[in-house]
């Protein structure tokens, strides 16, 4: 699947179980895995927030060769923090399923 339509697949609303491997702190809001929500898409980057509401938070897309996405729609980018080589882990998005697909106020 290109870049492209990886993009398509983005959507305002959904919800997905984002983890970050690129932070490392305990503390950060950002650490492991935390369900975010889709708030808006762009050429050049997504935006999510907390599911549960909270700041909105830009995420670039990296180069095409950085961004799979496997059979089941779990989408991983690679190479996205500061000092990342091109292939290291940098968030995996795993879809979070429910009547819509959409995120209904739950987690």
């Amino acid at each position: 699947m290109t870049l492209a339509e990886i993009k398509r697949r983005v959507q305002p609303g959904q919800v997905y179980d984002v983890t970050n491997h690129y932070i490392t702190r305990t503390d950060h809001p950002a650490y492991g895995t935390t369900r975010r929500a889709v708030t808006r898409v762009t050429s050049n980057r997504f935006y999510m927030a907390q599911a549960a509401g909270g700041r909105e938070s830009p995420i670039e897309w990296p180069k095409a060769a950085q961004v799979s996405i496997d059979a089941d729609g779990v989408i991983r980018l690679c190479g996205g923090g500061v000092s990342q080589k091109p292939d290291e882990p940098f968030l995996t998005l795993t879809p979070v399923t429910g009547r819509s697909g959409q995120y209904e106020g739950t987690e």
